[in-house]
Order: C-alpha cells, then sequence, then structure tokens
C-alpha cells in the first residue's frame, strides 16, 4: 500500500534552526519541501552559500584521500563492505571535528599529492632513460655540434630510406655512423665539412632526417643514463618513504571516514536550511511528512523546541512523494517496481497485487530444486552474516523468496540438478535415487512439453485477467462504474467466450464472445461526438483481441526458460558421466559438474529474473498501472561509512 502524507509546516527560531533539523533527519519522517509563499524572502545572509561551498570542497578533499587509503589498507575486507556502527554521543560536532582531525585529512592529502608529483617524475624519468637507451654506444658528449669547420647532427632516419643513404652522403662528403637501428628507423650521426651544409641538409631534409632530442649537455649518453638512473632510485626512496607513510595512515582512517559522513550530513542539512524561508528571527519549514509518524515527531518537536505546527491532508489532485509500505513478504517485491516506476498519489501500490505472480513465474522458469536450494541458502547466509541497506537487501531477500519458489517447482517437475538423481541411479545401482520422480510432471518425457505449455498459457490467463480485474476495481474506486463495465466487462466475456469456444463448450461460448463484441461496439467510441465515428471507433476496438493473444503468447517464455533450464542441466550431467564412474571418471563428474551447474545457474537466474520482471511490466501493469510517482525523499541521516544505533538516535 502507499503510505499516506500529511502537509506539514513548521514555524520556528532561527536560534534552533538547525537543532530541529538534527531531530528531523533522526526521525526520517519529513521531506522538505520549497515553500509555496512568495511573500516570505530570506532577509539574512546566515553564511549557508559559504558553508556548502567550504562543505563541498572539505569532502571532495576527504573522499580522494578516503578512496587511496583504501587501496593501501591491508586489513583484510569482507565479502560486501558493512558500516560500522556508533553511537549518538560518539556523532558530537564538538567531539567529532577537532581541527586537528580535519588538518589530519588535509596533511594527508599532501602526503597523497607529493606521492603523484614524485611518481609522475619518476615516470618522466624512465621515459627519458627510454629515449637515450638506443644511443647509449654514442661516445661523443651530447653537446657536442662540430668544430669551427665541421658540423655534427644526431638523428634518425625512416628505415626504408636507409638503403642507399650512407653511400649517398658519402659521395657528398660526409661521415656517417649508425648508433642503432630498429623495426621503424635507423639511429645516425652525421659530421660534415662547414663547405657542404647546404647540399648535405637538403639530402637529410629529402630523405626524412629528424634532430634526436635528448638533451645538450657536457656528458655521453651513458653518463646521462647513470645519472637519470640515479635521479629515479631517489624519486623511488621517497615515493616508499610515502607509501609507507600512507599505509600506516590507512589501517587508522576510521576515524576519517566519520568526519565525511559528519560533513556530508552537515551538508544535506545546510542544502535543505536552503529551501526556508522566513524573517530576521524565525523561518518557516514546509514539507510532507509520514502519517503514522506525525504525532510522535510533533510531539517532540513541541517538546524541546519554541514551534508552531499545522499539519493537512493532501487537497484532491495535490502532488505529494511516494512511499511504500506493505508487509515482509511483499516489501522485497518493491524493488520490482521502483524500477519502473512508482504509483502516482492516489494510484494503486501493484506490488501485494503482483509479488505472488512474480513468486510463481520465477520458480517456474528456474525450475530446479537443486538451484532454488542454493539460491535460497546463499542469500540465507548473506543476509544472516552481513547487515544490507536499500536495494541490495531487498534483491537479496527477493532471491531467498525466489529460491523456495524454484525449490517447489523444480520438485513438482522432478529437477534437482536437472536429472541428476536418475545419473546417479544409474551409476550406482541405488535403487533410492531412481525412485526420485517429478510431484507432477517432468516437461522433458513425452508430451509433457505441451502439457507445461498449456499450463504457461493458462497462468498467464489468470495473470492478465487479475490486472483488468484490478484496473475495473481503480474504475469503480473513481466512481466509474460504467467505464468498468464497458472497458473491462465486455472483454472478459470476448476473452472468457473465446476460452469456452477453444474448450469446446458451445454455444454458450458463442454467445458470450458475441455479446461481449457487441457491447464493446456500441460502447469503445463513446468519446467521439459523431454516430458513425463512434461505430467505426467501437468496429476498430475489436482489433485489440490480437493484443490479448498477443499476451497470451508471451507467457510461452515460462515454458521456455523452464526447459532451456533443465536441458543445458541434463547435458552438465551426461558430459560429467561420459568419463565412467571410476576414480578418475568421479573427478571429472565433480569438475564438470560444478563449473557446469555454476554456468547455467548464473546464467538462467539472471534471465529468469529479466524475464520474469517483462512479464509484469508489459502484460500485467499495462493492464492498470499507472506510474510517474516521485519517491519519498526525506531528511534522513545519509551515510556511507556509520550506521548511528537507532535506539539512541531517537531517545
Amino acid at each position: 500500500m502507499i503510505a499516506n502524507m500529511d502537509k506539514i509546516s513548521i514555524v520556528g527560531l532561527n536560534q534552533e534552526k538547525e537543532k530541529i533539523l538534527n531531530l528531523l533527519m533522526m526521525y526520517g519522517a519529513v521531506e522538505v519541501t520549497e515553500t509555496e509563499l512568495e511573500e516570505l524572502t530570506s532577509v539574512q545572509d546566515d553564511g549557508v552559500d559559504t558553508t556548502i561551498r567550504q562543505l563541498e570542497e572539505n569532502i571532495g578533499i576527504a573522499k580522494k584521500v578516503l578512496e587511496y587509503l583504501g587501496r593501501l589498507d591491508t586489513r583484510k575486507k569482507p565479502l560486501f563492505f558493512q558500516k560500522r556502527q556508533i553511537g549518538l554521543k560518539n556523532f558530537n560536532e564538538n567531539l567529532l571535528l577537532p581541527t586537528g582531525v580535519l588538518g589530519d585529512i588535509f596533511k594527508t592529502n599532501r602526503y597523497i599529492e607529493s606521492s603523484n608529483q614524485l611518481k609522475s617524475e619518476r615516470n618522466k624519468i624512465r621515459a627519458d632513460i627510454s629515449l637515450l637507451e638506443p644511443w647509449k654506444s654514442y661516445s661523443l658528449p651530447l653537446d657536442f655540434t662540430g668544430t669551427k669547420s665541421t658540423q655534427a647532427l644526431l638523428g634518425t632516419i625512416p628505415k626504408e630510406s636507409g638503403t642507399d643513404f650512407t653511400a649517398a652522403l658519402q659521395e657528398l662528403g660526409a661521415a656517417v655512423t649508425q648508433i642503432f637501428e630498429n623495426d621503424k628507423e635507423l639511429g645516425l650521426s652525421v659530421i660534415f665539412h662547414n663547405s657542404d651544409e647546404t647540399e648535405i641538409t637538403a639530402y637529410l631534409r629529402e630523405c626524412g632526417f629528424s634532430k634526436a632530442e635528448i638533451g645538450r649537455e657536457h656528458n655521453t649518453v651513458q653518463q646521462k643514463i647513470e645519472s637519470l638512473q640515479k635521479l629515479a632510485e631517489e624519486k623511488e626512496r621517497e615515493i616508499l618513504g610515502l607509501t609507507k607513510t600512507l599505509t600506516d595512515i590507512a589501517v587508522t582512517k576510521d576515524t576519517f571516514e566519520i568526519v565525511y559522513d559528519y560533513m556530508n550530513l552537515k551538508l544535506q542539512r545546510c542544502q535543505e536550511q536552503k529551501k526556508l524561508f522566513g524573517t530576521q528571527r524565525c523561518f518557516l519549514l514546509t514539507g510532507w511528512i509520514v502519517e503514522e509518524k506525525a504525532d510522535r515527531v510533533i510531539r517532540k518537536l513541541n517538546e524541546e523546541f519554541t514551534v508552531h505546527i499545522e499539519t493537512r491532508k493532501p487537497e484532491k489532485g495535490e502532488q505529494y512523494p511516494i512511499l511504500l509500505k506493505n508487509n515482509k513478504l511483499v516489501r522485497p517485491f518493491e524493488i520490482i517496481t521502483k524500477m519502473y516506476s512508482l504509483p502516482i498519489p492516489g494510484g494503486l501500490d501493484p506490488n501485494p497485487a503482483m509479488a505472488p505472480f512474480f513468486f510463481l513465474f520465477f520458480g517456474i522458469m528456474l525450475g530446479d530444486a537443486g538451484y532454488g536450494i542454493l539460491l535460497s541458502l546463499i542469500t540465507a547466509i548473506l543476509l544472516k552474516k552481513y547487515k544490507f541497506e536499500g536495494a541490495m537487501d531487498s534483491m537479496m531477500r527477493l532471491m531467498f523468496l525466489c529460491g523456495i519458489s524454484t525449490i517447489f517447482w523444480g520438485a513438482m517437475f522432478g529437477s534437482w540438478f536437472g536429472d541428476l538423481f536418475a545419473v546417479l541411479g544409474k551409476a550406482t545401482g541405488i535403487e533410492w535415487f531412481s525412485n526420485v520422480k517429478a510431484w507432477w510432471f517432468n516437461p522433458l518425457e513425452g508430451s509433457n512439453v505441451v502439457k507445461l505449455l498449456i499450463f504457461s498459457f493458462a497462468m498467464g490467463g489468470i495473470h492478465i485477467a487479475w490486472g483488468m480485474a484490478l484496473k475495473a476495481w481503480i474504475l469503480i474506486k473513481q466512481g466509474k462504474w460504467l467505464d468498468a463495465v464497458f472497458d473491462v466487462g465486455f472483454w472478459y466475456c470476448v476473452l472468457g467466450g473465446l476460452v469456452l469456444m477453444l474448450l469446446g463448450i458451445n454455444p454458450i461460448g458463442t454467445y458470450l464472445a458475441a455479446g461481449g463484441a457487441v457491447g464493446l461496439i456500441l460502447t469503445q467510441g463513446r468519446s467521439q461526438k459523431n454516430i458513425i465515428m463512434k461505430f467505426f471507433s467501437g468496429i476498430a476496438s475489436l482489433y485489440d483481441v490480437t493484443g490479448y493473444l498477443s499476451d497470451i503468447l508471451s507467457y510461452s517464455r515460462l515454458l521456455g526458460l523452464g526447459l532451456s533450464t533443465a536441458v543445458i542441466a541434463q547435458v552438465v550431467n551426461t558430459m560429467g558421466s561420459l568419463a565412467g564412474f571410476n576414480l578418475g571418471g568421479i573427478i571429472v563428474f565433480i569438475l564438470v559438474f560444478l563449473l557446469g551447474h555454476t554456468f547455467n545457474i548464473a546464467i538462467n537466474t539472471l534471465g529468469t529474473y529479466v524475464h520474469t520482471s517483462r512479464l509484469q511490466y508489459v502484460e500485467f501493469f499495462g493492464k492498470f498501472y499507472e506510474g510517474g510517482g516521485k519517491e519519498f525523499t526525506p531528511l534522513a541521516i545519509r551515510t556511507k561509512y556509520i550506521t548511528l544505533k537507532e535506539e539512541e538516535a531517537r531517545s
């Protein structure tokens, strides 16, 4: 169901503003909105914008520091990240954010920047060494450019130009020495008399000669390489020193995480504060509050602060945020609806109606009891061991429930890791294995595929009919009784009649379908003003029967996914048993079993989730559901690293 919301207005003193916001954050029951009273404006500059900018800058630095330290933290990390629990008393502003702690974050950031700078310098040096390496056999100083009567050039030419290069230059009077050769180019030293400069430089340009950019100093290449290597080693020692310092800090970064969360909470509070307007001494806060929490929050505000509070119910057509409220069994399925769209204000929460079908369809599609046991067991262990939040918690609980459905349908279809029991019975001769049969029927035996297909279509028909019933209920709730009859009742007659005709139940089926068709022809064009258009619109509406038939056919995916899981599982078992059941064969079977079934459960669990969701979104929601609601986002404690103990937070 959708939680009831009340519009709330709070008038309080500016001097108590932050404390009031803190209390609202603790309860997480109020979503603050922009005030709608244009005559109220902020008359004071309380430095909120400046505070926000400073907090954003500090948070950015802290985030960078924590991400860097996270990579250096040598402590054993859990499979899933878990927030640390701390009490509210340790989350006090005066104790939590001393200058020294924030100063340590800035100091650590300087260490990181220094380390990054040193790494950049070291990499530059290494790049310079790599550039010099091919030239290390060149024995002349790098600053040697010739004598009074000669010139010396050091450079490269494309390899394809070097065939006749040396001979041609020698004919021109130059001395050419090859320093190195690689796949693309030749490294050369060219010395020539000044009188030959014009001719030789022109030829060099023609051959694509490029001067080497390796420095101009009174050292040989080898001497420069040795000097750079020493410098690189110095940089590396400095980097290692800083890395050790940062590693030591990394294992004690818990305080940094608390400070990060504190600053984020303060930023959230400041951002909400910008939505408040008022006078020199007072402020006005408007928003939405969860109805069931309103009395407790209002009572607490009145006890601790000087405030005036008013609440009211939403006016007709007024948009309010959506908070879904369901029991523990339905709540995990809310994530499916949220991925699609939340219901509009005053609309219908589809989760109680959708959850049973999602539960059943998932189990039918995956359809293997062994896979279901693994799915439920693994998620149960993870839920027991770790404290998940938000979407991850919902997904884990959803998979646990879907695993239970898979166990049931797997047993109904006789699939336990495919035909594992049959394979073991044949291999061991143990009769018990061979006696494990399907509780209902095995889809892979005989004509049972058709039986499963018919069952899939029947489930689809029930699913669609339920969606149509919800549409009728919505129309009746809105006072549109005739619309419910015209738009849903007549379609029930048409589709129900067609089903009866298909089953050979006549003439009832024929009369029912014909009566429904006549009803549609007479009513579906009622929005048209022209009588002819009314008639033709009614006739055209009958074409929608193809849409319903297409929807029914979509449920064949229940058959398709179920069979694919079962077939792949059997193939895995068959491949594993090919080596026999001697010692070597057993080892092969175990390996093939583990790898094959791991792949099968992974790929088909994903496929099952996607296709089950599609049946809800397209075939089911399309019949009645209207999305577009805005999720309720209250002023609340939203942290990344810590969790405040609830009993202390609400004391």
